[in-house]
Order: structure tokens, then sequence, then C-alpha cells
């Protein structure tokens, strides 16, 4: 009896373990990459240090080029999903 007991308590993690690994191999396999332009910023912070903060290009929109309601103004963040 013991034995099968612990041959339970070994393989619930190893099969939890094994259910994440398909779960990003499954990602890996079928999902579609999107590639991004970053624009790069390297602040200097005198308590934090060097350290890198990345803009994405899609993450600016021109409302000149862009029609959409008169409530929006610049600098505003605004939701939109992609497809």
């Amino acid at each position: 009896m013991d034995k099968k007991r612990f041959l339970l308590l070994i393989s619930v993690p190893a099969v939890v373990i094994l259910i994440f690994l398909c779960i990003n191999l499954y990602t890996l396999h079928f999902g579609q990459e999107i590639v991004l332009k970053t624009d790069p910023i390297d602040p200097r912070d005198l308590f934090r240090g060097d350290y890198v903060t990345l803009s994405y290009e899609i993450s600016r929109i021109d409302l000149n080029n862009i029609p959409h309601d008169a409530n929006f103004s610049s600098g505003e963040t605004i939701y939109a999903s992609l497809q």
C-alpha cells in the first residue's frame, strides 16, 4: 500500500509539469508570431541606475490620420483589439 501511495505522490507533480509543458508547446507550435518594431529609450535614474524602456510603434497613434471621436485627446490611454 505504501508503494502505491508513493507512486501516486510522485506522479501528481509530474503530470502537472507535463500539462504546463504541453500548453507551452501547443502555443509554440500553433501560435502566430507577431513582430513589433520597438523604439528603445535609455533613461538614467539616480536611484535605479541605467535601464531600458521599450516603446512600441503601435502604441502611438497619429489622430490626424485616423478617424476618431472628438472625445479623444493626445496622451490619453485607449484600448484596441488586434485582428
